[in-house]
């Protein structure tokens, strides 16, 4: 009875304190006690694995083992830990328990004993009560448009730390400024560069992270609006280099804005920029895309960058040059290149991070180059149409242990090469996303051969699975795919 009364009170403590990893093992060691193995060693396996950067092979083996758990015991433990409501979505465990939901007014009252870190709420309208302070909640995601200055007065947000603004279209970020955060994302901004302003005269920034993702141009209607473009440009980029708050910066989303090369070069090329860790910059052409350079401003940082997302870019030969040369990605980790346009991969070839990338995304034109010298630390290969033909080909991949392969139509022809691939010796998951033409006797050869003998997980879609993920929900108008991972 003890050991039961143990359990209510850490997790009691666990609401009130939820960063202190210490109760979570203590209330793994009571889960242990009362016989609940299977709880306690799932609780221990994610506290290993946060305490992990997400390139670490040795991560992929942990959540692995965590699918295997929730497979068996998923639906238990959420219907025996979580209240049960209609207006309420509840996240992924993260740390051994649920971290994060999405919540309707009539709902929010019942969080109160979850230990929650991440809340997604809609804006309330007008005659809703102010949200209240949830005691643990540090991550609040703000779903459709409201008034800033509501939010920043209403008692939930005593405690953010981290902020998103989903679907709201705002323009203004005065009202935030004064707030201490750690994080701020605005995925679909209408900031323009004009916005900007009240974020780089912050007094006393402590942001670590920043993403300012620029919204679709089609956002800005037609007739007179066509004219309007929510993104901020080059002149945007030169505020932010100069502005002392981006010394504390590790990881900055750009994507979308027209910062083009010129805005990119003089970024990165601050001296308060020198802290980045991560990077993306989708789609960030200032002008015509075939004489796109942007990339080529690589060159210039001064970060020592683990994460970088290029997708939807051009690389011209100056590009490819930075790409693979620059001291800034000595120590790149994980590169994100889907859409990339360019006839100069081969270069990449030779690159200086090539044996220390972990976590590869991208193309068919793409993948020859960069697979080519076999790189000896990449454990995690996300392929996208039309590259899949060409794995048939691929050298030995020593340390690769998850494949996924998304949206490309794969006959059985290819999966029987797979079946007899030697490339993948240490592949433990596989993911084909349809569409794909599988015959069912295709399928089960497949899972008769000593490939899938070896995997944890495979997927061919939602008939064909083995330990499959969960499946992502979409919060507002499916801009953001939150709370799930990121894979």
């Amino acid at each position: 009875m003890n050991a039961h009364r143990d359990i209510l009170n850490l997790r009691v403590q666990i609401c009130a304190q939820p960063d202190d990893d210490a109760l979570r093992e203590a209330l793994a060691d009571a889960y242990a006690t009362v016989g609940a193995l299977d709880r306690a060693k799932f609780i221990q396996l994610q506290l290993q694995r946060s305490r992990l950067p997400r390139w670490d092979e040795r991560a992929v083996e942990l959540e692995l083992e965590e699918r295997q758990l929730l497979a068996t015991h998923e639906e238990q433990w959420r219907r025996a830990e979580l209240p049960a409501s209609d207006e309420i979505t509840w996240g992924p465990f993260e740390r051994g328990l649920v971290r994060s939901a999405w919540a309707e007014p009539g709902g929010i009252p019942l969080l109160a004993n979850v230990p929650l870190e991440h809340l997604f709420v809609g804006w309330p309208w007008r005659r809703d009560p102010p949200l209240p302070r949830h005691p643990g909640a540090y991550s609040l995601t703000m779903v459709g448009a409201g008034d800033p200055a509501r939010l920043v007065r209403s008692p939930v947000f005593e405690t953010t730390r981290s902020l998103t603004l989903l679907d709201g279209e705002f323009s203004r970020l005065d009202a935030l400024v004064d707030h201490p955060l750690r994080a701020l994302r605005i995925p679909h901004h209408h900031l323009q560069t004009a916005g900007l302003k009240a974020l780089v005269e912050m007094p006393d920034p402590a942001l670590e992270e920043l993403v300012l993702i620029g919204a679709p141009p089609e956002e800005a209607g037609s007739g007179f609006d066509a004219y309007y473009d929510p993104s901020f440009d080059e002149r945007g980029a030169y505020a932010l280099a100069l502005w002392e708050g981006l010394a504390s910066v590790k990881r900055l989303d750009l994507s979308r804005n027209r910062i083009g090369g010129d805005g990119l070069h003089v970024l990165l090329g601050s001296p308060w920029a020198a802290a980045l860790r991560a990077l993306s910059i989708r789609s960030i052409a200032a002008g015509s895309w075939h004489t796109d350079d942007s990339l080529a401003a690589l060159s210039v940082s001064t970060a020592h960058l683990e994460e970088l997302d290029i997708s939807d870019n051009a690389l011209d030969a100056s590009g490819a040059e930075a790409l693979a040369e620059s001291p800034a990605l000595a120590d790149l980790k994980l590169l994100f290149m889907r859409g990339v346009r360019s006839t100069h991969f081969l270069r990449l070839a030779t690159a200086s991070w090539i044996h220390e990338l972990c976590v590869l995304e991208a193309g068919a034109d793409a993948l020859p180059s960069l697979l080519m010298k076999s790189p000896e630390s990449l454990h995690t290969l996300v392929v996208h149409p039309g590259a899949a033909r060409s794995l048939e080909d691929l050298p030995l991949l020593p340390s690769l242990r998850t494949l996924v392969i998304l949206g490309v139509d794969l006959d059985d022809s290819w999966l029987h090469h797979l079946a007899r691939s030697t490339a993948f010796p240490m592949l433990r998951e596989l993911r084909v996303t349809p569409p794909h033409r599988f015959s069912e006797d295709a399928l089960a050869a497949f899972c008769a051969s000593g490939v899938a003998a070896r995997l944890a997980s495979f997927d061919f879609g939602e008939e064909h699975a083995r330990l499959p993920r969960s499946p992502a929900t979409a919060v507002g108008n499916g801009s953001y795919k939150g709370p799930h991972s990121w894979l």
